[in-house]
């Protein structure tokens, strides 16, 4: 917890003493290859904290294709805000973006409408 503490007071602010209050509120996970944090239509009640590693949140459509949302890599958050704000069933997965970190490749697919020369950067972070 101490990545996450260092997190908020450098872009927060907080004091030792507010973050001994949210750290009452606050719970490490371990997730392993396979394991979801937020299953779509699940109603969302948390927000996330990445220390290590990559989580994304993706859902599935009607053609069974995963179409990914977010990438959160670490120092990140990730949840699904229209869910855990408005108590609705989640769009999103929320699961660990394996093969990472023990395979150093992620296959990302993408579309576009029409024909146009596009620029994808991805970095290594």
């Amino acid at each position: 917890m101490e990545l996450f503490k260092k997190y908020l007071q450098e872009k927060a602010k907080v004091s030792d003493e507010q973050f001994r209050q949210l750290e009452k509120l606050a719970a490490e996970k371990k997730i392993a290859k396979g394991d979801f944090l937020l299953r779509q239509a699940e109603v969302c009640n948390k927000i996330y904290f990445v220390e290590k590693g990559l989580l994304r949140a993706y859902k599935v459509d009607d053609g069974g294709k995963e179409r990914i949302n977010q990438f959160a890599p670490e120092n990140w958050f990730i949840t699904d805000r229209s869910s855990i704000l408005f108590n609705l069933p989640s769009e999103y997965s929320i699961s660990q973006n394996y093969p990472n970190p023990f395979n150093p490749a992620t296959k990302i697919d993408f579309s576009i409408p029409k024909d146009s020369k596009v620029s994808i950067k991805v970095y290594d972070i």
